[in-house]
């Protein structure tokens, strides 16, 4: 059983946008897992306990959100997936999670 957080990205995000992204905060030797519809990297499985995933979204309404904070559904095309492996994961693993979606934020928010 894990914990899993997920990040819904209205826009396409490249592969190589995440890599990069993850190298500029000094991790290295990325071990990258191809999947039918995105990449799965465990290098951080057994230092933060954790999994991430970058995928495609399903077609519409699969991928797509109705919410009273927006005025309109929200559609997404990406989602980047933090799964928690249980008794593993510590503040580290959140630290990390919460760093990368701000650096993605602050450095890649145009894209």
């Amino acid at each position: 059983m894990a914990i899993e957080y997920s990040l819904r990205i209205g826009k396409m995000m490249p592969e190589s946008l995440l890599i990069q992204e993850l190298e500029s905060m000094g991790y290295k030797n990325i071990d990258v897992v191809e999947l039918s519809r995105g990449i799965e990297i465990r290098s951080f499985e057994e230092t933060l306990g954790l999994t991430l995933y970058l995928t495609e979204s399903g077609a519409y309404p699969y991928n797509a959100y109705d919410t009273q904070f927006l005025q309109n559904e929200f559609v997404y095309e990406s989602a980047l997936s933090f799964r928690f492996i249980n008794n593993l994961h510590s503040n580290k693993s959140f630290e990390f999670m919460l760093a990368l979606v701000f650096n993605l934020m602050k450095n890649h928010s145009a894209d």
